[in-house]
């Protein structure tokens, strides 16, 4: 009496008696009588028919069912998420487009991709993409829309840009980026903290 229960279960001369209390996992020992936390974990949602068996039946079995559906089997997906597949073919990605380093080096729509960082202090970096030549004005616009100043008025040519705002001559606030070229127009907002 006084090893297991008043000097404690690791006492000398003492037998630990700890292992799964709870009846509901397959490592369940009614001869326990204190729960040591080494409950199988559950995997009934993988093919299990109790909590802590494996597809195969094994308590803390490690068994799951593949992609095929057979139990510890070794199908896999492949990179476009087909089981067994080989992938997309070449020179193509996974919905059969072509793939380009041109995609890469020029955008396929008009667009300000991204803007870094957002909100800022007093710096912040303007990222836009061009599909063709054009006129591509840039302009920073208050609360009240007055164009507070214009950060690019010229032609360009098709490609990735980026263009710098030093905001630290203006008060706190919201701001809004305006890009317009050919047809093309977007806004979009930032936040000066200072």
């Amino acid at each position: 009496y006084w090893s297991e229960f008043c000097g404690g279960f690791e006492r000398r001369g003492s037998h630990s008696l700890g292992g799964c209390t709870n009846s509901d996992y397959c490592n369940y020992n009614e001869s326990t009588i204190w729960d040591d936390g080494s409950c199988a974990s559950d995997l009934s949602a993988v093919g299990g028919t109790a909590s802590g068996v494996d597809c195969k039946g094994e308590c803390n079995g490690v068994a799951i069912l593949d992609c095929a559906g057979e139990c510890g089997g070794e199908a896999i997906l492949d990179i476009c998420g087909v089981c067994e597949g080989t992938g997309p073919e070449a020179d193509l990605d996974c919905d059969g487009n072509p793939l380009s380093l041109e995609e890469l080096l020029f955008p396929i729509t008009y667009s300000i991709s991204n803007i870094y960082p957002n909100p800022f202090n007093p710096l912040t970096t303007i990222k836009y993409g061009l599909p063709e030549y054009g006129t591509v004005k840039i302009a920073v616009y208050d609360i009240s829309g007055r164009q507070v100043t214009r950060l690019v008025n010229k032609i360009e040519a098709p490609g990735f840009h980026s263009v710098a705002w030093d905001a630290s001559s203006y008060p706190s606030g919201l701001y809004f980026i305006r890009m317009e070229s050919n047809n093309f127009g977007e806004t979009r907002k930032v936040l000066l903290i200072k």
